[in-house]
């Protein structure tokens, strides 16, 4: 075998990327899931049959966590989970 052979040939590729919406953190720290995951109350919605994505919330402070658990969170406590920083929302995500 010469430099440069190789015994084997790739037929087939699927490439697979993930981003992060300019945030820190890529779990929400409530859940403890990955932001690219549903949250546990989407995943436990036996109605969700169509596979509907949870939205995720970013705040001033640039955590960002999903919708259904901040606002759990929220109902309690007035400040960011990470930083005790007043929670701001500031955008939505898909």
């Amino acid at each position: 075998m010469e430099f440069g052979e190789s015994n084997f040939k790739v037929l087939k590729l699927n490439a697979v990327a993930v981003w992060n919406y300019e945030i820190s953190i890529d779990t929400c720290s409530i859940c403890k899931l990955g932001l690219s995951e549903n949250c546990i109350i989407c995943q436990s919605d036996i109605n969700n049959v169509e596979g509907r994505r949870c939205q995720k919330v970013v705040g001033r402070c640039n955590h960002c966590y999903h919708s259904h658990c901040i606002d759990e969170w929220s109902r309690r406590h007035k400040t960011c989970p990470i930083d005790n920083q007043t929670w701001d929302p500031q955008k939505f995500l898909d």
